[in-house]
């Protein structure tokens, strides 16, 4: 006979402590429930903090989850660079106090603007080793919801399970245009419709019709209409949702974790709730490699979040912030290539970025040219210090 409880983040074997508000419902016929513990908010904050959080004061504290009101800033510097590694025939040898430079020096200049409130910077390796799990507890689970597991984050590799055979890979990213945000593959991706005919075929040849959508996390309630889109145009049901960060509680954006659950017609299953935060922003869109697509009839451009690429609105950067927030944060970026340049050959160019799926950094605002793929990522991000 199946039973039935409550669990979040957990591994058979282990007892794995998780706060109440991951728990969610699960069925299965041989595994103990006693191995698993739920536990308060004051008990999730002893268990986690060592893990997800900077110990320096700096950078808050779990409790911070449930108080609200930080600037909530998730770090994926060493999944970003790894990206560009297997894509040439001169890798990058990644140096992990490169790598921890070059984040404590984005964490600064983000603190720098929002204090006295708190960035919490979340750790990339206990967040995305959490995450792992629970896109393997999603693999799990699509038995017997018979479901396909859709993964639409690029840096999420869950513990077990094949590509293609166990779960799916969907790049998706929204483009800047002159009519709008519409969606489309990332840089070095298939064409979207592509994507997902190879996942109807194999869905039809499993003989379901339901997914589970898993990414890094929630944000507004309009975070969720690329999902409800693609679901409708391809008629298929999304039966559930497993993310990294996840509004609860309180503020504008618990409203998205509701959304979710109506669609779904299920909890959500997350690995850091959130409450009533400034805001939510991947470290990768403070990087020369990250920000939003911008839509282009020759190669694919991207507008990283500080100036001269963009206003930092969708960092929320106040204006008036802009320009002294921009300048240690492109300081910081060519001190990374600089170090990274060191361990090659050759220096970086932007043909290795849109190799490994990522835009040439391209300016709204006019604020300086848009380089070519052949030009050395380091020279141009001395160029861009020159605007300031």
């Amino acid at each position: 006979m199946k039973k039935e409880w409550k669990c979040g983040d957990w591994e058979c074997g282990d007892a794995k402590y998780i706060p109440e508000y991951a728990g969610r419902r699960f069925e299965w016929a041989d595994i103990d429930p006693a191995f698993y513990i739920k536990m308060d908010w004051d008990q999730y904050i002893k268990t986690q903090e060592s893990q997800l959080f900077e110990k320096d004061p700096l950078y808050g504290s779990a409790e911070l989850l449930q108080r609200g009101g930080s600037y909530v800033l998730t770090q994926e510097t060493e999944r970003m660079l790894k990206r560009i590694s297997p894509v040439n025939s001169d890798p990058i040898r990644l140096d992990h106090r490169v790598i921890t430079t070059f984040d404590q020096a984005i964490a600064q200049a983000v603190a720098s603007v929002f204090l006295p409130k708190t960035v919490l910077v979340v750790k990339e390796e206990p967040f995305y080793a959490l995450l792992a799990r629970q896109a393997w507890m999603a693999i799990r689970q699509s038995t017997w919801l018979k479901a396909e597991v859709i993964n639409v984050d690029r840096f999420i590799l869950p513990q077990y399970g094949n590509v293609g055979v166990d779960y799916s890979e969907l790049s998706i990213g929204r483009v800047i245009t002159d009519s709008g945000e519409p969606l489309v593959a990332r840089p070095a991706d298939p064409p979207l419709q592509v994507q997902l005919t190879r996942i109807a075929q194999r869905m039809k040849i499993k003989g379901i019709n339901n997914i589970i959508i898993v990414d890094d996390g929630f944000s507004s309630p309009e975070a969720l209409e690329p999902y409800k889109n693609i679901a409708d145009q391809m008629g298929w049901n999304i039966v559930d949702f497993t993310v990294g960060v996840c509004p609860v509680e309180k503020g504008e954006w618990a409203k998205t974790k509701e959304l979710a659950e109506k669609i779904s017609g299920n909890p959500v299953s997350f690995v850091l709730p959130v409450s009533d935060i400034v805001d939510w922003t991947c470290q990768r869109d403070f990087s020369i490699f990250g920000g939003k697509m911008v839509e282009s009839s020759s190669y694919p451009l991207s507008a990283p979040y500080f100036f001269p690429f963009s206003d930092g609105a969708s960092g929320s950067i106040p204006k008036e912030q802009l320009l002294a927030f921009s300048k240690p944060v492109l300081q910081a970026n060519a001190l990374l290539i600089a170090a990274l340049n060191t361990t090659r050959s050759r220096p970086l160019t932007f043909a290795d970025a849109l190799a490994a799926g990522y835009g040439i950094p391209t300016s709204l605002l006019g604020a300086i040219r848009t380089p070519e793929p052949n030009e050395q990522i380091g020279q141009f991000l001395e160029e861009a210090i020159q605007t300031l």
